[in-house]
């Protein structure tokens, strides 16, 4: 007796961007609509990048047992972030109609405010860096790609909450934010980038929760671009948390 063997494969989007390769590089993506249309979509949307959901999707509990082959679940299929998808960390998959996004600060060029750092040039940078044996004392917080790293110098008062401006730093390995100049972004992507954030926008689906985000694309399958403390952009995170309890650990605020 012969029997065939079905293998599947899985390429998950990985993205390692190099400053000098993006500066000024214009985001490929055509939605221009902002967060006033991402917020009114539901799963049947046809918004770029965001296929709607058929339900033909076939689950784990719509299977028999009568089969000997391998099965597909909804999450193997799922190519997109909307349609029941559940991260391995969350609770709860991913809600269908996507749930609305927080207020996104965007520039004139249908950007968010956040990536405005990569059309900074690294040779006429005035941010300050910190964290290295020849640095001077930081006139702020000291904010390092990962623990005894270098980092960037930025606000003294810690500043998550942005106060509407909507420009942000992603630093930790993908745990931590915090509001910065766009010069103390492009600062580190430039001279240090490991553990901060230097992905040219939009994502295609990688943030991991914690990461700063503009649309729920914009993260990993099953999380949502959600509110937090902060105003002017969203943080990937799990669905159904409460707004007041998506904060960066302490740890990201130690010198």
């Amino acid at each position: 007796m012969s029997s065939s063997l079905l293998a599947l494969g899985c390429l998950l989007p990985a993205c390692v961007v190099q400053k000098a390769d993006s500066g000024g590089t214009e985001p490929t993506s055509t939605d221009t609509s902002g967060p006033a249309a991402s917020a009114t979509e539901s799963a049947s949307s046809e918004a770029p990048g965001v296929p709607s959901s058929t339900g033909e999707a076939t689950s784990p509990g719509e299977t028999t047992s009568t089969t000997a082959e391998p099965l597909t679940t909804t999450a193997d299929s799922q190519s997109s972030t909307s349609g029941g998808v559940q991260h391995m960390v969350c609770e709860i998959p991913f809600p269908e109609p996507a749930p609305e996004l927080p207020p996104i600060n965007f520039g004139p060029d249908a950007r968010p405010r956040f990536d405005d750092w990569t059309d900074l040039d690294c040779g006429s940078l005035t941010a300050a860096a910190c964290g290295q044996p020849q640095d001077p004392p930081c006139n702020g917080i000291c904010l390092r790609g990962t623990a005894g790293g270098p980092g960037v110098c930025t606000f003294a008062d810690i500043d998550i909450w942005c106060d509407g401006e909507g420009e942000a730093i992603g630093y930790g390995e993908g745990t931590c934010w915090a509001c910065s100049p766009s010069e103390a972004r492009a600062l580190a992507c430039c001279e240090f980038p490991e553990g901060f954030d230097c992905r040219d926008w939009p994502y295609p689906s990688d943030g991991p929760p914690g990461s700063i985000c503009a649309r729920h694309e914009d993260c990993e399958p099953g999380l949502v671009c959600g509110a937090h403390r902060g105003k002017g952009y969203g943080i990937c995170q799990c669905p159904g948390l409460d707004a007041e309890d998506v904060a960066p650990p302490q740890s990201c605020f130690q010198q």
